[in-house]
């Protein structure tokens, strides 16, 4: 049965009028950043959406390297939803995306699944792939024939994975989620409501367990077995991570990833697990105490754990019999209070890598740009910090800067196209890259400057996208072709970067004073930069294409450098064909 809330995620999803330029992945595009708390939801679109006459039955191919994930989907948006279940041939055809993505020569897939399934490749064989998921997400009854068919594209995954990609296949989980209004529901819900988990649990704990509490709540400390953790992840899955600002991350076999240690420590020190692990956090409706027989029980009245979500995940994973013995630290809080609450949940997770940008959003840098954005009072700028999936929903997308999206285009702006599409965590994790992109000189007028440049090439992507076929004409199938493949906006960018004097028409020392004469909202500055594109967009096409067509793309920095020394040639030549769109724009930026 649908969750009672359907009604509210059908009103906030008919809100997004935002994403209404994408059509029948709408409600897509409307998941995926519930689900993974996307602040700036078009720029993944950018890349990730697939959908086209020849997408191979495959919508969306999205890879989370910092998460290790992979999702490829299929969408289904009927007029008349009431009572149907969604057909299951659509389902069905996410057997012909996997076989194309996984297995097809590389010559022989349609351009528009070259990039996508090239990077998954990457991505798999450098073993930073830990899930494949595989989304139908559809506006029907949820159930039917469409999950058989499912469950055997699960296995199609598997058998080609275990084929193509044998050093590696063992690690990768292969699951299918049905994205129906039910489970799109209960996502929305759990923006909305901590606690997901109503059940009530009974544990029998250790005596000597600590009680303490504060103002507005109480908590007690015990010691619980890692077979009821087990459990719970079994029964329940990601709605006990209802409250956490990110749900279990996957392992990927690698001395780097936490939570294959986490597994590892399980199964070869039960007896220190305790020891070596910092245990989790729940908040719950209630608990209480009593002394029986056999011993002190704890009985719980709700949960949701808000952190721990990675030992949870890990131990989840594990074979229930090899958790024999070990046992876990937990701390259970009760709090009534909502604000409360969500401080909880906030100082519980500052210390944890959720996404890499949360590293730094409080240092002073990301700090001193968003009171600098602020004092502007146009745009909103997360600086790394995210408040949840409710924060995502509510974000007003034409005027507002992810931290992310932020460093990439930093990152690409200042060069480094390569770092801003495949190494984007790097921007936040290594001290020496951070430095070299947010220091004294970056200024929250720059980044709107570089950023308004990005958006500008995600606006005409999807302008191009909407065309009817009757008005594509062979300059701008070129320019599709260009913006089609993956990262050509970042190389685009550096493209932009490396023409920075010849655009404002003086020498410029320091590219990070570059900026807008006035202040500007994201949308106005968009527009700055859209005559601009629109002038040096058939260029690119035909000069910065060779990069993006090499055998390592972005990573061939030889080829890189070539392609943006001819696309600046090209530029300053055509300068004086352009010379009123040029002169606008010198008369907005400055340096």
């Amino acid at each position: 049965m649908a969750p009672s809330n359907s009604s509210a995620v059908e009103s906030a999803l008919a809100a997004r009028t935002d994403l209404d330029v994408y059509g029948s992945d709408k409600r897509l595009l409307f998941a995926l950043q519930l689900d993974y708390e996307v602040e700036d939801i078009h720029a993944v679109a950018e890349d990730a959406l697939t959908d086209g006459g020849d997408d191979k039955a495959c919508d969306l191919v999205f890879v989370d390297k910092e998460r290790g994930d992979v999702i490829v989907a299929q969408s289904y948006e009927a007029a008349q939803p009431e009572g149907k279940s969604a057909p299951d041939s659509k389902a069905a055809s996410l057997h012909q995306a996997v076989s194309w993505l996984f297995t097809a020569p590389m010559d022989d897939l349609p351009e528009r699944l070259k990039d996508p399934a090239r990077e998954v490749r990457d991505a798999l064989n450098e073993g930073r792939v830990g899930h494949v998921r595989l989304w139908f997400v559809h506006n029907c009854a949820e159930g039917g024939n469409a999950v058989k068919e499912l469950q055997q594209t699960v296995e199609s995954a598997r058998t080609a994975l275990a084929a193509h990609f044998a050093e590696v296949a063992e690690e990768v989980d292969v699951t299918y989620t049905e994205v129906g209004p039910g489970l799109l529901a209960t996502w929305y819900e759990g923006a909305q409501t901590p606690i997901l988990v109503k059940d009530e649990f009974l544990l029998e704990v250790p005596s000597g367990s600590l009680e303490s509490r504060g103002d507005n709540w109480r908590a007690i400390c015990a010691t619980v077995p890692a077979q009821w953790l087990h459990g719970l992840y079994e029964a329940h899955g990601s709605d006990i991570f209802s409250a956490n600002v990110r749900g279990y991350l996957g392992s990927v076999k690698s001395e780097k990833n936490i939570n294959q240690g986490i597994k590892e420590s399980a199964a070869t020190t039960p007896s220190n697990f305790w020891a070596y692990n910092n245990g989790i956090t729940a908040v719950v409706n209630d608990w209480t105490t009593e002394g029986t027989d056999d011993g002190p029980q704890l009985k719980l009245t709700g949960l949701a754990i808000v952190n721990g979500a990675q030992t949870t995940g890990a131990l989840g994973s594990v074979d229930r019999e090899r958790l024999q013995g070990v046992e876990v630290l937990a701390r259970f809080i009760k709090c009534d209070d909502l604000a409360t609450v969500r401080e909880i949940i906030r100082f519980n997770n500052r210390q944890n890598p959720t996404q890499a940008a949360d590293f730094r959003s409080n240092d002073r840098f990301q700090r001193r740009l968003r009171d600098e954005f602020a004092a502007l009072g146009v745009v909103d700028y997360s600086g790394g910090r995210r408040g949840g999936a409710s924060d995502v929903i509510k974000r007003p997308a034409d005027n507002m800067i992810a931290a992310p999206v932020a460093a990439q285009a930093l990152a690409a702006f200042h060069g480094r196209p390569s770092l801003a599409y495949h190494e984007k965590g790097q921007i936040w994790e290594d001290d020496t890259t951070y430095g070299s992109l947010f220091s004294d000189r970056t200024t929250a007028q720059h980044i709107l400057f570089v950023v308004a440049a990005l958006k500008s090439v995600e606006k005409e992507k999807v302008r191009l996208k909407a065309l009817k076929s009757s008005e594509v004409d062979e300059a701008a199938e070129r320019r599709m072709t260009f913006l089609r493949s993956r990262g050509s906006q970042f190389l685009l960018l550096a493209g932009f970067g490396a023409c920075a004097e010849l655009l404002v028409g003086r020498t410029v020392a320091n590219r990070f004073a570059l900026r807008f004469e006035k202040d500007l909202t994201v949308s106005q500055a968009v527009a700055c930069w859209e005559p601009v594109l629109g002038a040096l967009l058939p260029l690119a096409a035909n000069s910065l294409d060779a990069a993006l067509k090499s055998e390592r793309g972005l990573r061939s920095d030889e080829s890189v450098k070539a392609a943006i020394e001819t696309f600046r040639a090209f530029v300053e030549s055509i300068l004086p064909a352009h010379e009123k769109i040029i002169t606008v724009f010198r008369q907005q930026a400055t340096a």
